[in-house]
């Protein structure tokens, strides 16, 4: 009778933990989201950046999250760790007050200040949701906080889309402050367990599931960094459509993603490496289609389609890492893992704005497949065959 009473508490607990996980994706990440896709429009649209210069600014939030990553958030322990996270989420909301009152300074700041949260946020929640449960049961969650950064993804530009119609870019960052606040409050419930001595970083670097996990966002990441920082303005400068229009460009995009999620974390994949593989084909095929997609419909299809490997390929990453890791390494991996990505999205913004000023927005989405084919033939050739990371 006891040890029913635990396991009934034990199983409470655990869906409390995923609630917790599930608010704070969500909300969190259709606030960064905003933040990344509108930033840009209001640098181009209301301070005058020029394509270059926009570039730069996406670039600066990913720089920000970088050192928050490699630098700050792999120092916490088990008594810094909370709190820092607790003033990291309670710091998004303000700095949306920010971003509505900045000019053509104040807004690098604010650009900054959410890049450092997000490098703070993201790695613990994702560290805090692979505590959760063990073997299937915990590949079964992280499929689910995936699910909800899709969810989040869809929120996040349907709200915009549609108050675009009625409001200025500024005005959005306002509209997500009552978001952020669900995040905010459920942050508080959230208890790191003790991940024990940190690991040297190289041994967490030289980790197969790692190495393996960089590779394999590599397939998609860099084609997402341009995406999310210029298919709005390649919409509106190439196809002439409307601000409004041109954000629902995302919800095609994000509902694909959401869906695949959805049934990643009913039917957890076993096997990885087919869904890598056709993934990898979706997205190469898609970035090749977008200089001949004269029309909306045409760009939304592909935007669609690309949404099938963004639903894949992160919950795939956190797979590996869970599988080739053990837990006192999953907080250092964690954060460099999404120093990676961030060093991606520092990277890709300014070479893809640069060369867009020479071959338009779409040859250089175009560029984009060719990295992606060369991440999947490294990965395949040098992990292919460890069933550790690939098989369960």
């Amino acid at each position: 009778m006891e040890s029913e009473k635990l396991k009934g508490h034990s199983g409470s607990r655990l869906l409390f933990d995923v609630l917790i996980i599930i608010a704070i994706a969500v909300t969190m990440r259709a606030t960064n989201n905003m933040v990344v896709t509108t930033v840009p429009a209001l640098a181009r649209y209301d301070l005058n950046f020029s394509s270059f210069e926009v570039g730069i600014i996406s670039a600066m939030a990913s720089v920000a999250t970088f050192v928050s990553t490699t630098i700050i958030n792999v120092r916490f322990n088990n008594r810094t760790r909370r709190p820092f996270f607790l003033l990291s989420t309670v710091m998004s909301g303000i700095i949306m007050l920010g971003f509505y009152f900045s000019n053509s300074i104040t807004i690098w700041i604010a650009v900054i200040l959410s890049g450092m949260t997000v490098g703070i946020i993201f790695p613990n929640t994702i560290t805090y949701a692979m505590s959760r449960g063990e073997g299937t049961s915990r590949e079964r969650i992280l499929s689910l906080y995936s699910v909800s950064l899709s969810l989040g993804l869809i929120i996040g530009p349907s709200v915009e889309a549609y108050a675009l119609n009625f409001v200025s870019y500024r005005f959005i960052f306002i509209l997500f402050i009552p978001i952020l606040l669900v995040g905010i409050f459920f942050s508080f419930f959230v208890k790191f367990p003790d991940l024990g001595t940190r690991p040297a970083v190289s041994s967490s670097m030289r980790n197969p599931g790692f190495i393996a996990s960089i590779l394999n966002i590599t397939i998609y990441n860099l084609a997402f960094a341009a995406i999310t920082t210029f298919v709005v303005i390649y919409a509106r400068d190439s196809l002439k459509i409307s601000n409004s229009l041109a954000f629902t460009l995302f919800i095609f995009f994000f509902a694909v993603s959401f869906s695949t999620r959805v049934y990643m974390s009913i039917r957890p994949f076993r096997f990885l490496k087919m869904p890598i593989m056709i993934s990898t084909i979706i997205t190469a095929g898609a970035l090749f289609s977008i200089p001949f997609t004269h029309n909306f419909y045409l760009l939304a299809i592909a935007m669609a389609l690309l949404g099938i490997p963004h639903g894949t390929i992160f919950p795939l990453s956190t797979i590996m890492i869970s599988r080739g890791s053990r837990p006192e390494e999953r907080s250092t991996i964690n954060s460099y893992f999404l120093a990676y990505n961030n060093l991606l999205f520092i990277t890709v913004p300014v070479v893809f704005g640069f060369i867009s000023e020479y071959i338009g927005y779409g040859y250089s989405f175009m560029l984009m497949g060719l990295p992606t084919i060369a991440s999947y033939v490294i990965l395949m050739k040098k992990f292919g065959n460890n069933r550790m990371i690939f098989y369960r």
